[in-house]
């Protein structure tokens, strides 16, 4: 892959696709801040009392480099 955002690759007979993506990242005001960590803090709660109802379990794979 040069210059290019994604590429195919055959691994073991099997196709597979390779795409470099970019996230951004902001850091927010500590006021936006302070209510992310209290909604965070709630939805956990929610998920440990079972007042949060789990609609699906999607598996991903995860690359570092």
């Amino acid at each position: 892959m040069q210059n290019e955002k994604s590429a195919d690759f055959e691994v073991k007979g099997i196709k597979v696709n390779v795409a470099v993506n970019y996230r951004k990242v902001f850091d927010y005001p500590e006021e936006i801040k302070k209510l992310e960590e209290k909604l965070k803090k709630k939805k956990k709660t929610a998920e440990l009392n079972g007042s949060a109802k789990l609609i699906s379990l999607n598996p991903y794979l995860v690359f570092k480099f």
